[in-house]
């Protein structure tokens, strides 16, 4: 089997896009040829590509990113950030300490502590206060 040039599988792409007489047997010989670089090229500059059935078919009607996809963030908004491993506890304390204070008006002088290690390993406490009043950041 000879393989096809660019611009044979360009044509026979636009052939088959144009509902042509002839689709059906430009479809046959690209689905022939469907390993070939210069086809994937080809349908990619059309942005089209073959399906699990072999037929043409436009990129992007399936997966990826879309609006409105996935479950809410149970805390709200979030982002992501790299942090050094061992501020994983200290972390993972302050949104402990964050969470059970939610709800509560004020948490009313609620505490908790924990201790973790510093870059230097260094082992230290931290305490969280959480009190009533209301003041602005």
């Amino acid at each position: 089997m000879k393989p096809l040039l660019f611009h044979t599988a360009s044509a026979l792409v636009n052939t088959i896009l144009a509902d042509s007489p002839d689709a059906a047997q430009a479809l046959e010989k690209l689905q022939e040829h469907r390993k070939e670089s210069t086809v994937k090229t080809a349908l990619k500059n059309k942005d089209v590509r073959f399906n699990k059935d072999l037929q043409i078919v436009p990129i992007g009607t399936h997966g990826g990113a879309r609006a409105g996809a996935g479950r809410p963030a149970p805390r709200g908004e979030t982002v992501v950030k790299r942090f050094p491993e061992r501020y994983l506890a200290a972390v993972n304390a302050l949104i402990e300490h964050l969470d059970d204070t939610r709800g509560k008006a004020g948490a009313g002088g609620y505490k908790s502590k924990t201790q973790c290690r510093n870059l230097n390993d260094t082992l230290i406490t931290l305490q969280f206060q959480s009190n009533s009043n209301k003041t602005e950041m």
